[in-house]
Protein backbone atom coordinates (compact mmCIF):
# COMPACT_ATOMS: atom_id res chain seq x y z
CA UNK A 1 0.00 0.00 0.00
CA UNK A 2 1.41 3.30 -1.11
CA UNK A 3 2.90 6.10 1.47
CA UNK A 4 5.38 7.95 -0.34
CA UNK A 5 4.49 9.53 -4.01
CA UNK A 6 8.15 9.52 -4.88
CA UNK A 7 9.99 6.93 -6.48
CA UNK A 8 13.91 7.54 -6.33
CA UNK A 9 15.48 6.57 -9.57
CA UNK A 10 18.77 4.13 -8.25
CA UNK A 11 16.73 2.97 -5.30
CA UNK A 12 16.10 -0.50 -4.21
CA UNK A 13 12.75 -0.05 -5.83
CA UNK A 14 13.71 0.84 -9.19
CA UNK A 15 17.27 0.01 -9.73
CA UNK A 16 18.53 -3.68 -10.82
CA UNK A 17 21.92 -4.52 -11.63
CA UNK A 18 23.05 -7.76 -13.01
CA UNK A 19 22.86 -9.39 -9.81
CA UNK A 20 19.16 -8.73 -8.66
CA UNK A 21 17.10 -8.46 -12.13
CA UNK A 22 13.27 -7.95 -11.58
CA UNK A 23 10.83 -10.69 -11.45
CA UNK A 24 7.44 -10.71 -12.82
CA UNK A 25 5.43 -13.49 -11.15
CA UNK A 26 1.88 -14.98 -12.65
CA UNK A 27 -0.47 -16.25 -9.99
CA UNK A 28 -3.64 -18.58 -11.42
CA UNK A 29 -6.42 -18.52 -8.90
CA UNK A 30 -8.43 -21.29 -10.62
CA UNK A 31 -5.38 -24.05 -9.97
CA UNK A 32 -2.98 -21.70 -7.37
CA UNK A 33 0.02 -21.83 -9.50
CA UNK A 34 2.45 -19.25 -9.16
CA UNK A 35 4.41 -19.13 -12.09
CA UNK A 36 7.44 -16.84 -12.60
CA UNK A 37 7.64 -15.22 -16.58
CA UNK A 38 10.26 -14.82 -18.96
CA UNK A 39 10.34 -10.74 -18.20
CA UNK A 40 12.46 -8.46 -16.84
CA UNK A 41 10.38 -5.73 -16.04
CA UNK A 42 8.87 -3.98 -12.98
CA UNK A 43 5.99 -2.19 -11.97
CA UNK A 44 3.42 -4.06 -14.86
CA UNK A 45 0.66 -2.93 -16.27
CA UNK A 46 -2.15 -5.41 -18.05
CA UNK A 47 -4.65 -3.92 -20.67
CA UNK A 48 -8.00 -3.91 -20.13
CA UNK A 49 -8.40 -7.19 -22.85
CA UNK A 50 -5.03 -8.75 -21.16
CA UNK A 51 -3.35 -9.29 -24.23
CA UNK A 52 -0.80 -7.54 -23.62
CA UNK A 53 1.42 -5.98 -20.19
CA UNK A 54 3.50 -3.06 -20.09
CA UNK A 55 6.41 -2.55 -17.63
CA UNK A 56 9.57 -0.39 -16.97
CA UNK A 57 13.26 -1.55 -17.24
CA UNK A 58 15.96 0.77 -15.73
CA UNK A 59 19.54 -0.02 -17.44
CA UNK A 60 22.21 1.69 -17.18
CA UNK A 61 20.08 4.60 -15.33
CA UNK A 62 17.96 4.71 -18.46
CA UNK A 63 14.10 4.06 -18.04
CA UNK A 64 12.24 2.37 -20.89
CA UNK A 65 8.81 1.15 -21.73
CA UNK A 66 8.74 -2.77 -22.45
CA UNK A 67 5.52 -3.86 -23.86
CA UNK A 68 4.99 -7.95 -24.34
CA UNK A 69 1.98 -10.13 -25.54
CA UNK A 70 0.91 -12.47 -22.87
CA UNK A 71 -0.08 -15.34 -25.38
CA UNK A 72 3.48 -15.63 -26.22
CA UNK A 73 5.16 -13.25 -23.83
CA UNK A 74 7.21 -12.27 -26.92
CA UNK A 75 8.55 -8.08 -26.39
CA UNK A 76 6.43 -6.49 -29.66
CA UNK A 77 7.68 -2.53 -28.62
CA UNK A 78 10.43 -1.14 -26.60
CA UNK A 79 10.20 2.82 -25.89
CA UNK A 80 13.51 4.28 -24.52
CA UNK A 81 13.06 7.58 -22.89
CA UNK A 82 15.21 10.25 -22.34
CA UNK A 83 18.29 9.89 -19.94
CA UNK A 84 16.59 13.10 -17.68
CA UNK A 85 13.60 11.15 -17.23
CA UNK A 86 12.66 9.31 -13.87
CA UNK A 87 9.56 7.89 -12.28
CA UNK A 88 6.99 10.00 -10.34
CA UNK A 89 4.52 7.05 -8.28
CA UNK A 90 4.20 3.34 -8.81
CA UNK A 91 1.25 4.54 -10.29
CA UNK A 92 2.37 5.42 -13.67
CA UNK A 93 0.59 4.28 -16.41
CA UNK A 94 -3.19 3.32 -17.55
CA UNK A 95 -3.43 1.92 -20.74
CA UNK A 96 -5.69 3.11 -23.50
CA UNK A 97 -6.22 1.30 -25.72
CA UNK A 98 -4.18 -2.53 -26.69
CA UNK A 99 -4.00 -2.33 -30.96
CA UNK A 100 -2.34 0.08 -31.11
CA UNK A 101 -0.44 0.61 -27.57
CA UNK A 102 -2.19 3.44 -26.29
CA UNK A 103 -1.10 4.34 -22.46
CA UNK A 104 -1.53 7.97 -20.36
CA UNK A 105 1.99 8.14 -18.62
CA UNK A 106 3.35 10.04 -15.47
CA UNK A 107 7.20 10.77 -15.23
CA UNK A 108 9.53 13.74 -14.07
CA UNK A 109 11.69 15.20 -16.33
CA UNK A 110 14.68 17.39 -15.32
CA UNK A 111 15.96 20.17 -18.00
CA UNK A 112 19.74 21.01 -18.72
CA UNK A 113 19.23 24.11 -15.52
CA UNK A 114 18.64 20.93 -13.12
CA UNK A 115 14.97 22.34 -12.53
CA UNK A 116 12.41 19.18 -12.60
CA UNK A 117 9.04 19.19 -13.43
CA UNK A 118 6.35 16.28 -13.47
CA UNK A 119 3.78 15.90 -16.13
CA UNK A 120 1.35 13.87 -18.31
CA UNK A 121 1.79 12.36 -21.72
CA UNK A 122 0.40 10.26 -24.45
CA UNK A 123 2.05 7.01 -25.30
CA UNK A 124 0.45 6.25 -28.71
CA UNK A 125 2.97 3.52 -30.74
CA UNK A 126 6.60 5.20 -30.00
CA UNK A 127 5.60 8.52 -29.47
CA UNK A 128 5.08 10.35 -26.19
CA UNK A 129 2.70 13.66 -26.81
CA UNK A 130 2.78 16.16 -23.95
CA UNK A 131 -0.80 16.34 -22.53
CA UNK A 132 0.60 18.55 -19.98
CA UNK A 133 3.51 21.08 -19.57
CA UNK A 134 3.13 22.46 -15.83
CA UNK A 135 5.33 20.19 -14.33
CA UNK A 136 3.41 20.00 -11.11
CA UNK A 137 1.01 17.18 -11.68
CA UNK A 138 1.33 14.89 -8.87
CA UNK A 139 -1.53 12.38 -9.63
CA UNK A 140 -4.20 11.42 -12.78
CA UNK A 141 -6.85 9.41 -13.45
CA UNK A 142 -8.68 7.84 -16.71
CA UNK A 143 -12.12 7.06 -16.71
CA UNK A 144 -12.55 3.61 -18.11
CA UNK A 145 -14.10 4.41 -21.69
CA UNK A 146 -10.72 5.29 -22.18
CA UNK A 147 -12.15 9.07 -23.00
CA UNK A 148 -11.26 12.04 -20.65
CA UNK A 149 -8.11 12.03 -17.95
CA UNK A 150 -8.13 13.95 -14.78
CA UNK A 151 -4.64 15.20 -12.94
CA UNK A 152 -4.02 17.15 -10.07
CA UNK A 153 -1.64 19.77 -9.65
CA UNK A 154 -0.15 21.61 -6.75
CA UNK A 155 2.01 24.37 -6.29
CA UNK A 156 2.84 24.15 -2.30
CA UNK A 157 1.99 27.82 -0.85
CA UNK A 158 -0.34 29.05 -3.85
CA UNK A 159 -3.23 26.13 -4.80
CA UNK A 160 -4.43 22.66 -5.31
CA UNK A 161 -6.42 22.04 -8.23
CA UNK A 162 -7.81 19.46 -10.35
CA UNK A 163 -7.75 19.51 -14.47
CA UNK A 164 -9.84 17.53 -17.12
CA UNK A 165 -9.11 17.16 -20.87
CA UNK A 166 -10.38 14.64 -23.81
CA UNK A 167 -7.93 12.10 -24.58
CA UNK A 168 -8.74 12.64 -28.11
CA UNK A 169 -7.64 16.53 -28.16
CA UNK A 170 -9.08 19.85 -26.76
CA UNK A 171 -8.28 22.35 -24.00
CA UNK A 172 -7.72 21.33 -20.56
CA UNK A 173 -10.49 22.69 -18.01
CA UNK A 174 -10.11 23.36 -14.49
CA UNK A 175 -13.14 21.29 -12.64
CA UNK A 176 -11.60 22.22 -8.70
CA UNK A 177 -9.55 25.12 -7.22
CA UNK A 178 -8.60 25.15 -3.76
CA UNK A 179 -6.48 27.67 -2.36
CA UNK A 180 -3.74 27.14 -0.04
CA UNK A 181 -5.53 28.34 3.11
CA UNK A 182 -8.36 25.36 3.33
CA UNK A 183 -5.99 22.70 2.70
CA UNK A 184 -4.40 20.48 5.61
CA UNK A 185 -0.68 21.32 6.86
CA UNK A 186 2.13 19.34 4.25
CA UNK A 187 -0.13 18.87 1.39
CA UNK A 188 2.59 19.77 -1.04
CA UNK A 189 5.28 18.29 -3.67
CA UNK A 190 7.43 15.54 -2.41
CA UNK A 191 5.93 15.01 0.84
CA UNK A 192 2.44 14.13 0.22
CA UNK A 193 0.76 10.91 -1.64
CA UNK A 194 -2.57 11.76 -3.82
CA UNK A 195 -4.85 9.01 -5.43
CA UNK A 196 -7.92 9.76 -7.21
CA UNK A 197 -11.15 7.28 -6.65
CA UNK A 198 -11.46 4.66 -9.50
CA UNK A 199 -14.54 6.84 -10.45
CA UNK A 200 -12.50 9.77 -10.48
CA UNK A 201 -14.92 11.82 -8.43
CA UNK A 202 -12.77 12.15 -5.48
CA UNK A 203 -9.33 12.71 -4.27
CA UNK A 204 -7.51 11.49 -1.49
CA UNK A 205 -4.52 12.31 -0.22
CA UNK A 206 -2.29 11.39 3.06
CA UNK A 207 -0.01 13.84 5.48
CA UNK A 208 1.24 13.86 8.97
CA UNK A 209 -1.98 14.85 10.09
CA UNK A 210 -4.38 12.10 8.17
CA UNK A 211 -6.18 11.21 4.98
CA UNK A 212 -8.04 14.32 3.00
CA UNK A 213 -10.60 13.33 0.71
CA UNK A 214 -11.42 16.58 -1.60
CA UNK A 215 -15.12 16.34 -3.06
CA UNK A 216 -14.03 17.27 -6.46
CA UNK A 217 -17.65 18.84 -7.48
CA UNK A 218 -18.78 20.68 -4.40
CA UNK A 219 -14.59 21.78 -3.57
CA UNK A 220 -15.24 20.10 -0.03
CA UNK A 221 -12.37 18.80 2.09
CA UNK A 222 -13.01 16.38 5.04
CA UNK A 223 -10.19 14.95 6.99
CA UNK A 224 -10.40 11.53 8.81
CA UNK A 225 -7.67 10.26 11.49
CA UNK A 226 -6.41 13.71 12.28
CA UNK A 227 -3.03 13.60 13.69
CA UNK A 228 -3.62 14.85 17.45
CA UNK A 229 -0.16 14.58 19.62
CA UNK A 230 0.13 12.22 22.74
CA UNK A 231 2.84 11.81 25.14
CA UNK A 232 3.22 8.21 24.48
CA UNK A 233 4.16 8.53 20.62
CA UNK A 234 5.31 12.13 20.11
CA UNK A 235 8.14 13.92 21.29
CA UNK A 236 10.36 17.06 21.49
CA UNK A 237 13.90 16.72 20.56
CA UNK A 238 17.19 18.88 19.70
CA UNK A 239 19.98 18.96 17.33
CA UNK A 240 22.41 20.06 19.91
CA UNK A 241 22.44 23.50 18.88
CA UNK A 242 19.54 25.11 20.51
CA UNK A 243 17.51 24.42 17.77
CA UNK A 244 13.88 22.29 18.72
CA UNK A 245 11.83 19.96 16.75
CA UNK A 246 9.00 17.80 16.85
CA UNK A 247 9.03 14.12 15.80
CA UNK A 248 5.79 12.75 14.89
CA UNK A 249 4.67 9.04 14.82
CA UNK A 250 1.06 9.67 12.66
CA UNK A 251 -1.20 6.82 13.05
CA UNK A 252 -1.43 6.15 9.25
CA UNK A 253 1.41 4.83 7.07
CA UNK A 254 -0.36 4.14 4.12
CA UNK A 255 -4.36 4.41 2.09
CA UNK A 256 -5.87 3.13 -0.99
CA UNK A 257 -8.67 3.39 -2.32
CA UNK A 258 -11.69 -0.33 -2.38
CA UNK A 259 -13.72 1.49 -4.76
CA UNK A 260 -15.22 4.56 -5.13
CA UNK A 261 -16.47 5.51 -1.70
CA UNK A 262 -14.17 3.44 0.63
CA UNK A 263 -10.64 4.06 1.67
CA UNK A 264 -8.89 1.10 2.82
CA UNK A 265 -6.10 2.42 5.72
CA UNK A 266 -3.05 1.22 7.07
CA UNK A 267 -2.11 2.00 10.78
CA UNK A 268 1.43 2.25 12.01
CA UNK A 269 0.10 -0.96 14.15
CA UNK A 270 -0.15 -3.17 11.08
CA UNK A 271 -3.93 -3.34 11.23
CA UNK A 272 -6.37 -2.14 7.77
CA UNK A 273 -9.88 -0.90 8.23
CA UNK A 274 -12.21 0.54 5.77
CA UNK A 275 -13.86 3.69 6.28
CA UNK A 276 -16.48 5.07 4.01
CA UNK A 277 -16.35 8.45 2.78
CA UNK A 278 -19.86 9.52 2.81
CA UNK A 279 -19.59 9.47 6.66
CA UNK A 280 -16.77 11.86 6.94
CA UNK A 281 -17.65 15.03 9.08
CA UNK A 282 -16.17 18.34 7.79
Amino acid sequence: MPSSEKVERGSADTSHDSERKPQVMLYEVASGRLTRLPLEVYLSRWSADGKYLMGLSDDKNQLSIHIYRTDSWIRTQQISLPEEWSLVSFDWARWINSEPATAVVHFEATDSAGASGRNLYLLRGAQLIPLTTTGDVQAFWVDRSGVVTRWVRVEHGKFLAVFERPLQGGAPRRVALIPYAPLPKDACIDETFYRFSPDGQRLAWQTDYGVSVLEITTGVIRTLHAHKPHKATDETRTDGKGWSFELKQPAIIGFDWRDAETLIIQRNEGQLELRSVRVLNP
